[in-house]
């Protein structure tokens, strides 16, 4: 066997691998129907399923911010709400889904932490790792990590990137809706 082929019959070997490791995490997935669309944010969601940016839905009861918090996650203190339980509708918001084992998404990591600080108090900027959170992945219907959802301040999905973005691109796309 020559080198080129050997070298060829492991790359296979691995693509083989990954897809088949893909795949698998394809089918532990909830079966649970995404929505058809994003309801409007609000501090208190209404009807079942009301979207809330940790999936929690409105049925869930007043408990679900202090579920999300037993998940791992920060609890909340008085002005900083557990990660993925905020709910504040007059902001535009940023989620970005991903995994921590990603590199693009590592590389995302700390420009969405930094631009968190930044935005504080004029945009929500969100991190949800979908390995964590599976329902998110399917609910927003992502197909590559990361994804960067927008948001406007009324709930609504305006934009939609797939991939690493840079910073000024995230920057540039929060002033064309209007945060400064």
């Amino acid at each position: 066997m020559s080198t080129r082929m050997y070298k060829t019959t492991v790359v296979l070997v691995i693509v083989a691998v990954l897809v088949l490791g893909i795949a698998w995490q394809l089918q532990k997935r909830p079966t649970e129907p995404a929505p058809t669309s994003v309801a409007k944010q609000t501090d208190t969601p209404t009807g079942p399923g009301a979207y809330t940016p940790a999936g929690n839905k409105a049925s869930d009861g007043p408990g679900a911010a202090a579920k999300v918090a037993g998940e791992g996650l920060a609890k909340p203190t008085a002005d900083q709400p557990a990660s993925g339980a905020t709910r504040t509708p007059e902001y535009p918001a940023v989620i970005d889904l991903g995994m921590g084992k990603c590199i693009p998404c590592k590389q995302m990591k700390p420009i969405l932490e930094e631009l968190m600080q930044e935005y504080k108090g004029r945009a929500r900027i969100e991190i949800i790792d979908i390995g964590q959170r599976p329902d998110q992945a399917e609910k927003h219907k992502v197909m590559l990590i990361p994804t960067q959802i927008f948001f406007d301040k009324d709930g609504q999905e305006v934009y939609r990137h797939e991939g690493f973005m840079p910073q000024a691109d995230i920057v540039a796309r929060l002033k064309e809706m209007g945060v400064e």
